[in-house]
């Protein structure tokens, strides 16, 4: 009934001993009281039956274990009884020599086995740091291609969606060109006639389109179409002569008639499709037997026609939106990127702007330099297809960089000034800018000095030139007297 008790005294008055290296027991004491409560105890310690004695309930025989093992052990270690001899001779001859030495010898070789010891032990050391090195060096390379993979997927798609676009703009851009150009050869056809070479009309079609191009180039050019609302955008060409001009504007104003005509006729087409499908979805329902079964195919193969051209260009627009889509995407993400890089240091640029333009001792809120530099930075950022620029970061580069010995640096001149202030304009077109009312009434005055110098300034160049002109008059004046003397005194 004790045995329990006595069990765990033991066990813990074992454990103690545990705690010391030099009395350390693996030893856990069982005390039971029948064969099955012997292997319950010890069947968690990883002991079954086949591993206990008979008297405690198992079924080992351990004299036949001892004898296999012996053979086993007899088996793998016969290399060394037979060379036991020379194991022994060598061994009296160690000892030997060790009687031999002397205590400052035995004391050498002992230090020298020590120093070994610990020269094996660096460089042990030493080859895990250098692999533990060359590990996180890996790692480190395999971080930057992984990263370097992702940016150069991103920019991929970029340039994908990019080109994509531009490939659909492109497109668009022919197909419209082509439109004018065959519109412009039908008005030089019908108010030029006598200019259209007899023959076939593939004969006169080739002045009549050589003409079309020469105004579509040399009158005009076509730009494309605006952004909002589709229409043909057109710029006069420079250097023409009134007359030239008038024709121009003619042209771009009948050819705008013309697209407007072309919707309204494209209007009228869709609502007869539609019209035409719901009377022939009627005329089925109705089951009349009594229309023309031709024209019914052939109303059919019309609108199959309409829709397999509207499902084209309705997956043409679909694929060019997607494209401008992750266009977008990728620009806003690096348009974001930038201006989080830039604002910083185009914020101390206009800081030190409105400290010029301040007239008191203290200095300018720092809040409002950071929302002109926002203006500054979302209306006047432009992208030429690889970078972003902004003629306020490039200032603030400029204000910013370490100079050499001898060069000069940029300072905030009153023009550089009004153009910093002018271009963070909010984006409602007004001019106002929502400064305190010193730094307008400072800024105003500002401007006002700026247009005094601009007319000074062009006043005085204004008058050079005129004077460089009369010096040049004068000078060719006088070589025309000294020719004309020179030619009298030759015949006298």
């Amino acid at each position: 009934r004790n045995a329990p008790m006595i069990q765990n005294l033991i066990n813990i008055y074992a454990g103690l001993f545990q705690r010391f290296k030099n009395l350390s027991l693996r030893l856990r004491c069982h005390f039971s009281e029948t064969p099955r409560q012997i292997l319950q105890s010890v069947k968690e310690y990883g002991l079954e039956k086949e591993h206990l004695l008979p008297r405690l309930g198992g079924n080992a025989d351990f004299e036949e274990w001892c004898k296999q093992r012996l053979a086993v052990e007899q088996e793998r270690y016969d290399r060394l009884s037979t060379n036991i001899e020379q194991i022994d001779d060598e061994r009296q001859a160690e000892e030997s020599q060790v009687e031999d030495t002397s205590p400052e010898e035995a004391a050498a070789e002992q230090q020298g086995e020590s120093v070994k010891r610990k020269m094996d032990d660096f460089r042990k050391w030493a080859d895990d740091h250098l692999a533990k090195q060359r590990r996180q060096q890996l790692e480190s390379q395999l971080k930057a291609q992984e990263a370097l993979k992702k940016e150069l997927e991103r920019k991929n798609e970029f340039m994908e969606s990019q080109l994509a676009c531009a490939t659909h703009i492109a497109n668009e851009y022919e197909r419209d060109r082509e439109k004018i150009t065959t519109l412009l050869s039908e008005l030089v056809a019908r108010e030029f006639p006598t200019m259209v070479f007899a023959g076939t009309a593939e004969k006169s079609q080739g002045p009549n389109v050589a003409l079309a191009e020469s105004f579509l180039t040399n009158y005009f050019l076509f730009l494309g179409r605006a952004s909002g609302s589709g229409e043909w955008r057109f710029v006069t060409a420079p250097n023409l002569f009134p007359r030239q001009q008038e024709v121009s504007l003619r042209l771009q104003l009948y050819l705008w008639g013309q697209q407007q005509l072309e919707r309204e006729r494209e209007a009228v087409q869709q609502q007869k499709r539609n019209s035409l499908s719901a009377a022939h979805a009627q005329s089925v329902r109705g089951d009349d037997v009594g229309e023309d079964l031709d024209q019914q195919l052939e109303s059919l193969r019309s609108q199959v026609a309409d829709l397999q051209e509207q499902s084209s260009t309705i997956k043409k627009e679909q694929a060019f939106l997607q494209s401008s889509l992750t266009f977008a995407s990728h620009f806003t993400e690096d348009f974001d990127k930038y201006r989080e890089k830039h604002r910083e240091s185009v914020a101390g640029l206009y800081l030190a702007v409105l400290s010029l333009l301040s007239q008191k001792d203290e200095s300018p809120s720092s809040s409002l330099s950071f929302v002109l530099a926002d203006r500054a930075l979302a209306s006047h950022t432009c992208f030429d297809g690889d970078k972003f620029t902004n003629t306020a970061v490039v200032f603030a580069q400029q204000l910013g960089r370490p100079i050499s010995p001898g060069e000069e640096r940029v300072s905030l001149t009153p023009v550089a000034i009004e153009y910093l202030m002018s271009i963070c304009a909010p984006s409602t077109g007004s001019d106002t800018l929502d400064l305190p009312t010193e730094l307008g009434v400072s800024l105003m005055a500002l401007r006002v000095s700026n247009a005094r110098e601009s007319k000074a300034t062009l006043e005085a160049q204004m008058r050079e030139n005129f004077e460089r002109e009369q010096k040049h008059q004068e000078a060719r004046r006088h070589e025309q007297f000294r020719q004309k003397r020179k030619k009298l005194l030759k015949r006298l």
